[in-house]
């Protein structure tokens, strides 16, 4: 089948026209691989050929563009789900060879991303990772390469920052409401630990607070139970908010509790 006309259509893309008036857009590469400026004619099998190869580098370019932001494999592949799976292995080895996609490069770049812009730490750094089908051992050394100090400085700015967030709280609660919010952020409990011993709370509210807490629960609860059972009530609703066991027995009246 003879070609009878080529248009430029983009900067790598022509337009070829074939004797039966069929019009197929085919990138360069193509062009020159199948040496079709210089033969201007094609059989069947060399056309189904040439389309096969055609759609490769459509898909190809196509993912090209989607990695404008790093991606890993595993979100390459989940991009490419709707293809067959030899034009998605085709476009993500060819991306691999030419270094467009790189996992390890991913690694890096996001554990540095999440260092230094987020609160996240090691182990949800970690997990997440890890769930994208990264390889185990290169985000570990990956991850272990930044050093204690940095984490705990993370950690200190988090810590700093709730503090001037809560003033009604009692220490003790304070200081567990940071552990559990510094655990769910990924942090590991000798950092945590290490942080939370040094800081300072200021607990010159807390006896009001105490006080406070203490009218609240004794107006909702003293019509429903005798005073023993108020008491025991009271003494357990205060000890769950964080509150010194001697200073509630002595503001409830139960020391015999």
């Amino acid at each position: 089948m003879k070609i009878i006309k080529y248009t430029k259509k983009s900067a790598n893309k022509y337009n070829i026209l074939l004797e039966n008036q069929e019009s197929i857009s085919l990138y360069s590469d193509l062009i020159l691989k199948y040496n079709l400026l210089i033969l201007k004619e094609i059989d069947k099998n060399t056309l189904e050929a040439i389309k096969k190869d055609n759609l490769k580098l459509e898909l190809y370019y196509k993912t090209l563009k989607y990695l404008k932001s790093i991606k890993c494999t595993k979100d390459v592949k989940e991009y490419l789900k709707a293809y067959d799976s030899s034009l998605s292995n085709y476009v993500i080895d060819r991306l691999k060879k030419e270094r467009y996609l790189d996992d390890n490069n991913y690694i890096k770049a996001y554990i540095n991303t999440k260092v230094l812009l987020s609160n996240d730490g090691y182990y949800k750094i970690y997990n997440y990772l890890q769930n994208k089908d990264l390889d185990k051992i290169s985000i570990k050394e990956e991850l272990d390469l930044i050093t204690d100090d940095t984490w705990l400085e993370k950690i200190k700015r988090i810590v700093n920052t709730k503090l001037k967030t809560n003033s009604k709280d009692s220490k003790n609660m304070v200081i567990m409401k940071l552990k559990n919010y510094l655990k769910n952020l990924g942090y590991p409990d000798y950092l945590i630990n290490q942080e939370l011993i040094t800081i300072k709370v200021d607990n010159s509210k807390e006896e009001a607070n105490l006080k406070k807490e203490y009218t609240k629960l004794y107006n909702k609860y003293k019509n429903k139970y005798d005073s023993r059972k108020l008491n025991y009530i009271l003494v357990g609703k205060l000890l769950k908010k964080g509150y010194d066991l001697e200073k509630v027995k002595t503001l409830v009246g139960a020391s015999d509790l």
